[in-house]
This record gives C-alpha cells, structure tokens and sequence, in this order.
C-alpha cells in the first residue's frame, strides 16, 4: 500500500490535522482576538503555530508533537512580549482576561491536576467570576473562594 499511495510526513500531517494538545490558553487567545466568534481547535492552533515557529522555528512541529501547545508563565510573558511588539496586544476590544488556575481547585472540573485556562467575561461584586471555557464552550460561574486559586494570565 505504500508503494501505491501518496506518504505525507509525520510533521507534516501534524501541521495538518492539529496534533497537539493543551490548547486552552490558545482558545482563550482565539475567543478574545475574535470577539467570541472564532475558538475552536484550528483557530487556536493558528495562534499556537505562529508562537512556537517564531521560538523554536523549524523544529516547532516536533516540540508541538512532544511537549503540546500548553503555556507555562514564561512562555506567557514571552507571548505577550511578541503581540506587544507586534501592535496586536489587546487589540480585542473587551475587557474580558485570561485566568489560569489548576482543576483540583475549581469545583466545576474533575481532579486532574493540571492547569487550565478560561476567558473571565465579568467579576461579581462579592469576587466570583463569570468565565467562559472555549475548550468545552460553556459558560460558568467560579466561587469568590474558588476564585482566590486563579492567577490572571493575559489582557
């Protein structure tokens, strides 16, 4: 069958079909930058591929494959370093922002123990939020005690 049929390179077919993992944070780019129109897997993994490819270059799919799109507070910094220097940095025009925190600490997820990233679209008065998850497109509401576990991450 391989003699007979077109081989697309691994890297290649990674590009292709997204194959990578822990997109939250580039979701929450994709909501913000669109106005809650555009978040789901390729559109974050537009903003992904830009970030690594101007980081690692050519070796931005293999590092995609092995390590996956998630963001550690380096990283994050860097990014916002970039969208700054490029003119893009807050250019979405709400006043929604990027809260990270780890799943153990929020009710709403399972204990998984990894962190993840939502899109805060307002703060109450008693200090509970209310977040939208690109990554399982739903709406929610994290305690004012829940809330103390989150670290605001970008805009």
């Amino acid at each position: 069958m391989a003699r007979t049929m077109y081989v697309i390179p691994e890297l290649d077919l990674n590009s292709i079909v997204g194959a990578y993992y822990n997109d939250c944070f580039w979701r929450c780019v994709a909501y913000l930058d669109s106005g809650g129109s555009n978040y789901n897997e390729c559109d974050a993994a537009g903003y992904a591929n830009s970030y690594f490819s101007s980081v690692y270059g050519s070796y931005s799919g293999a590092y995609l494959m092995s390590f996956g799109s998630g963001m550690v507070t380096s990283d994050i910094l860097d990014y916002i370093k970039m969208a700054v220097k490029a003119g893009t940095y807050g250019n979405h025009g709400l006043s929604d922002y990027i809260v990270m925190f780890n799943t153990n600490d929020i009710s709403f997820y399972s204990n998984t123990n990894t962190r993840h990233a939502v899109v805060v679209i307002s703060a109450n008065p008693d200090g509970s939020l209310n977040v939208f998850d690109p990554q399982i497109d739903q709406f929610f509401t994290i305690s004012s005690q829940e809330a103390e576990n989150t670290t605001r991450a970008f805009y």
